[in-house]
């Protein structure tokens, strides 16, 4: 539901923020419909076909680095952050690309172009927390959930943690809390910018209010 919103208003507005939102958003879907078998539960396809939903996991980060790089405005702003977004971009696309070759192999090497981008995505969110960033707050307090609860379902599938629904499901809960805060965060970002625009708007009528009523203002006026 969230994607189909979010890709709904890219239509509307253009905003490339929505766009990648909406596209993480899909490809998470699409891996979680394989991890959870709801394509052989509500569809009876099974085999091959729904392990190539795998798909989905290796274009998620590409997604997600997009929308960093858009939001943040990582290119004007944050140089060196934004090389290592494209990095990810880089090493996921060529995982991708890969995987249409060789599906089984593209999957032994998914964790390392995984974990990578999940490293990368915390120490950026930390490096513009320190720069003082306004948004990157809501990116990181996500993003930490997302960690938090993929580590317990990680310790559950190899046998470190005790079996429980939010064990069994961590993944899938990391994610939907992840989304649920991004899409915050997009609104959040345009509700700033609104407030910039009525603040600069403010500035510019109290700048006229001001000539209109300096006398030096007026002495040139009738000169």
């Amino acid at each position: 539901a969230l994607a189909l919103y979010n890709l709904l208003i890219f239509i509307s507005s253009r905003y490339k923020e929505y766009l990648y939102y909406s596209l993480y958003l899909i490809s998470s879907t699409l891996w979680i419909f394989y991890v959870y078998g709801s394509m052989a539960h509500y569809f009876e396809i099974y085999g091959d076909i729904p392990a190539r939903f795998n798909f989905g996991i290796m274009l998620a980060p590409i997604f997600l680095a997009l929308f960093i790089q858009t939001i943040f405005k990582t290119k004007e702003k944050y140089k060196l952050e934004h090389k290592f977004l494209s990095s990810i971009i880089v090493v996921s696309l060529s995982n991708f690309v890969y995987g249409i070759i060789d599906f089984t192999s593209a999957l032994e090497i998914l964790t390392l172009s995984l974990s990578y981008a999940l490293i990368v995505f915390m120490w950026i969110s930390i490096s513009l927390y320190i720069k003082g960033d306004k948004l990157i707050k809501i990116f990181l307090f996500a993003h930490t959930f997302y960690l938090i609860f993929s580590v317990y379902a990680l310790l559950y599938f190899i046998g470190l943690a005790e079996s429980n629904y939010v064990s069994s499901h961590g993944t899938g809960i990391g994610l939907i809390i992840e989304a649920l805060l991004l899409s915050y965060l997009v609104a959040y970002k345009f509700k700033m910018m609104e407030q910039e625009k009525e603040e600069e708007k403010l500035k510019q009528i109290e700048l006229k209010l001001l000539a209109a009523t300096d006398p030096m203002t007026k002495l040139y006026n009738r000169r």
